[in-house]
C-alpha cells in the first residue's frame, strides 16, 4: 500500500511541476497562450460535435432526434468561429464582465440595508467591481490576456504549493503509516474485546 501512495505522491508532484512551467508560460507568453487556448476550444468543438453528428447520422434509421443534429451544429460552428476569428475568445471576458456588473449591483442592492463603515465599504467594492466590468466589456483583448496572466498565477502558485505540500507529506509517509497502523490494531483489539 506505501508503494501506491508513493507512485500516487509521484504523480501529484509531477503534475504540480506541469503546472507551475505552464503557469510561468502564461505569465511570459500570455497572448499566445490564450491563441493556444482559443485552438483547444476550436479543436474540442469540433470533435464534439463531429462525434455527436456521426452519431446522429449512424443511428438516425431508429431514432431520429433532431435536436442532438442541431446541437452537433452548433458545436462544428462554435468550432469553425473560434478556428477562423482570433477574437472569439473575447468572449469570456465580456461574460466575466457582465458577471462583474450584474454582481456589484445586487451587493449594492444589498448594501442599502447596511449602515456605517459596513456600507461604505461594500459599496466601494461593488463599485470596483462594477468599473473593472465595464473595463472587460470595453476592452475584451486586454481582459482577455489579463486573465490569461492570472490563471498563469494561479497555476504557478497551485504548482509550487501542491508540490511542497505532497513533498512534506512524503517524507512523512513512514511516520503516518506506523500510525495508522498501530490505529488498525488498537481497533482490532477493541472489537476483539
Amino acid at each position: 500500500m506505501q508503494e501506491t501512495i508513493k507512485k500516487m505522491l509521484n504523480a501529484s508532484i509531477a503534475s504540480s511541476a506541469v503546472a507551475a512551467v505552464l503557469g510561468i508560460l502564461f505569465l511570459i507568453f500570455p497572448a499566445e497562450a490564450l491563441d493556444v487556448f482559443r485552438w483547444i476550444i476550436a479543436i474540442l468543438a469540433f470533435a464534439i460535435g463531429g462525434l455527436m453528428l456521426f452519431n446522429e447520422l449512424s443511428r438516425r434509421k431508429s431514432s431520429p432526434q433532431f435536436g442532438a443534429t442541431v446541437i452537433a451544429a452548433v458545436f462544428i460552428v462554435i468550432g469553425f468561429i473560434f478556428a477562423t476569428r482570433p477574437a472569439a475568445t473575447n468572449i469570456f471576458s465580456i461574460i466575466l464582465g457582465a458577471w462583474f456588473i450584474v454582481s456589484a449591483i445586487g451587493t449594492l442592492r444589498l448594501t442599502m440595508s447596511l449602515k456605517g463603515s459596513t456600507a461604505f465599504m461594500s459599496a466601494l467594492l461593488a463599485l470596483v467591481s462594477f468599473i473593472a466590468g465595464i473595463l472587460l466589456i470595453t476592452n475584451p483583448w486586454g481582459g482577455s490576456v489579463s486573465i490569461m496572466v492570472l490563471l498563469g498565477v494561479g497555476l504557478l502558485v497551485y504548482g509550487v504549493s501542491n508540490a511542497i505540500n505532497t513533498y512534506v507529506f512524503k517524507s512523512n509517509l513512514k511516520e503516518l503509516a506506523r500510525r495508522l497502523e498501530s490505529a488498525k490494531k488498537k481497533q482490532e483489539k477493541e472489537s476483539e474485546e
